[in-house]
């Protein structure tokens, strides 16, 4: 799945981003995933919304 590629990115990049966001396209079984995902490789997360606006946003513990 791309977004796990994209969470990847986000967490080798050189520069410090302080949040991801990830789209409200995802299903709620991908939203799971996303979760349990983070949860293993040790990233903040949360989602926000309602409905069919529900987004993820990501933050990494620290910058590095």
């Amino acid at each position: 799945m791309y977004i796990y590629t994209y969470i990847y990115i986000y967490m080798h990049m050189p520069i410090c981003i302080l949040e991801l966001e990830l789209p409200s396209s995802l299903t709620a079984t991908e939203r799971a995933y996303v979760h349990r995902y983070c949860d293993t490789v040790g990233l903040k997360h949360k989602s926000k919304g309602y409905h069919k606006t529900i987004v993820i946003l990501i933050k990494q513990n620290e910058c590095f």
